[in-house]
């Protein structure tokens, strides 16, 4: 049907620029809606994928002084200026969507498709901004990047690329729907991420490893 070719095509564009290409043609307008939808997304992601390494040294400075509870306590401060960061941009995707939605020349259903995306990004990017910091930021600072690399991969292809494919492929979801569960991974990350942060496994003394 309609909805299961369109959830086919939004699976395809998320999975890979490539595939997207090759399907493009096939929605119309709302592969328009999906393309801004996910560069708005991208764009607000690499803000935060930035930010982290600029600001691992915060942490990484006490790690580096044997001052652990100094780097805890820092570690700390990037979380919760990471939540206010994510919250904030996701809080500012929201207020400029109108400008958005008019700016954009799509039709109707692509117009409907772009307000869910743009819902679905504003919340994405709260997750997007914690993960970023915490991954990317707190736990390099501490030498402890492989847990970043296998909660990436254990969360793509072990759960919301499945729910993707089963979405799209066996269930003939809705594409929105389909949109939402490939949406989902830093959600389903975060609390998994707080939990090892929380272990403290990053807190090293770096200067007796040396």
């Amino acid at each position: 049907g309609g909805a299961g070719h369109h959830a086919d095509v939004v699976l395809a564009q998320l999975l890979g620029p490539g595939a997207g290409e090759a399907v493009h043609c096939a929605l119309g307008g709302g592969v328009g809606a999906l393309a801004l939808g996910t560069l708005l997304a991208r764009l607000g992601g690499h803000v935060h994928d930035d930010a982290a390494p600029l600001l691992q040294h915060l942490p990484g400075a006490g790690l580096g002084a044997g001052e652990l509870e100094q780097a805890k306590k820092e570690g700390a401060y990037l979380c919760r200026m990471s939540l206010i960061s994510g919250i904030a941009t996701g809080a500012f995707l929201l207020m400029i969507s109108p400008a958005i939605l008019h700016a954009a020349v799509l039709s109707i259903q692509a117009q409907e498709y772009l307000i869910y995306m743009l819902f679905i990004c504003a919340y994405y990017l709260v997750g997007k901004s914690m993960n970023s910091m915490t991954i990317g930021g707190i736990f390099c600072a501490g030498g402890d990047s492989r847990f970043g690399l296998l909660c990436d991969a254990v969360t793509l292809w072990c759960v919301t690329v499945p729910m993707g494919l089963l979405a799209a492929f066996v269930f003939r979801a809705p594409v929105m729907a389909v949109y939402f569960l490939l949406n989902l991974d830093e959600i389903v990350k975060l609390p998994v991420v707080y939990l090892h942060y929380k272990k403290y496994k990053w807190v090293k003394n770096l200067t007796e490893e040396e």
